[in-house]
């Protein structure tokens, strides 16, 4: 019987393998600001939302190179990136 916390983990990671493949971005650098996301999210977070929406909307964030990620909060994944 599939959870439904599991069904969740199973779309977000089809959601940041689409995303990988649009940006060109490692897949693994969207895993680790997904993580990042999920993790922010308990230490404070706007009523409604789950961690799953927070940790996507971060990696739509660093994905189109948004300052509050790409620059400050994720900036030592951005330089991996960048190379």
């Amino acid at each position: 019987m599939i959870t439904f916390k599991s069904y969740l983990a199973e779309k977000a990671g089809a959601a940041l393998k689409k995303k990988a493949e649009k940006s060109g971005m490692p897949l693994g650098i969207l895993r680790q600001v997904y993580n990042r996301g999920v993790a922010a999210w308990r230490t404070g977070h706007r009523p409604g939302t789950t961690p799953q929406q927070w940790g996507l909307a971060r990696v739509n964030s660093f994905v189109t190179k948004s300052s509050g990620t790409w620059g400050k909060a994720d900036k030592d994944l951005a330089a991996k990136v960048r190379g």
